[in-house]
């Protein structure tokens, strides 16, 4: 079976409410985009604007310019597209450049915050650390770059990363952890 089809066997330990919560904020990115293009085109530009020259997003104005994390820059993955697709017929000249900016955070997300050794993903730029939001959003915006356009998917470089083994890990490394607590008064 293909990696994609594998993903239904993963304990993807997401709740109903989050998956709806997820499906709201998509839906109403879209649906706002075509009523406001021009704050799509401001967020798309300030991503440029907060572009590093290795690719990455940096964490925002003022931030340490070395802090950027990896679901930041798995939102620009996601939305330089869409932005790119909204604005394709009121600023032409832009879409390009939002295409080219994802492209250069793949291939941060690729050198940087994928390490591909040990098919586990970096918390962000100059961590080691790791997150599980970082996994399951990350999955989730590679599963809807695949499916959205899987020729731009393999050009971006995803093709080689193994969706499934990232969530086997975060399953078995960050969420199947038990933690006791106790409160201070017992």
């Amino acid at each position: 079976t293909s990696p994609s089809s594998d993903l239904a066997d993963v304990n993807l330990n997401i709740s109903g409410i989050d998956l709806a919560i997820v499906v709201a904020l998509l839906v109403g990115m879209v649906a706002f985009g075509l009523w406001k293009g021009r704050k799509q085109e401001g967020i798309a530009d300030y991503l440029l604007d907060m572009q590093q020259s290795d690719g990455r997003i940096r964490g925002g104005p003022g931030s340490r310019e070395f802090w950027s994390s990896t679901e930041h820059n798995q939102n620009a993955l996601a939305f330089l597209p869409m932005a790119a697709e909204l604005l394709k017929t009121r600023a032409p000249e832009k879409a390009p450049k939002y295409l080219a900016a994802q492209q250069r955070v793949a291939g941060w997300w690729l050198r940087e915050a994928y390490v591909a050794a040990e098919n586990r993903l970096r918390r962000g730029h100059g961590e080691n650390g790791e997150a599980a939001d970082a996994y399951y959003w990350g999955v989730s915006v590679l599963r809807a770059l695949q499916v959205a356009d899987p020729k731009r998917y393999e050009t971006l470089g995803f093709g080689k990363v193994n969706m499934v083994r990232l969530l086997r890990h975060a399953d078995k490394t960050l969420v199947a952890r038990q933690y006791e607590y106790r409160r201070p008064d017992n």
